[in-house]
């Protein structure tokens, strides 16, 4: 799943995919992702993998407490 990702983030890169919109659409945190970009900057893409991964697992986790 992180291979394809992170795959995915380096063709969006390099196309017409708009990656603040999918972002913003997967609710991943701006201060998280910033705070991700400086410590890490050199890269982005898998500071990108890192935070879509882990925002969708607190979906999941949040999902599963409230079942």
């Amino acid at each position: 799943l992180i291979k394809s990702v992170h795959a995915f983030l380096e063709r969006a890169a390099h196309s017409s995919i708009d990656i603040p919109s999918l972002l913003y659409r997967i609710d991943v945190r701006e201060q998280e992702l910033a705070e991700l970009l400086a410590r890490y900057g050199h890269r982005d893409t898998e500071c990108l993998t890192y935070a879509i991964l882990k925002r969708e697992w607190e979906k999941v986790q949040f999902r599963n407490q409230f079942r």
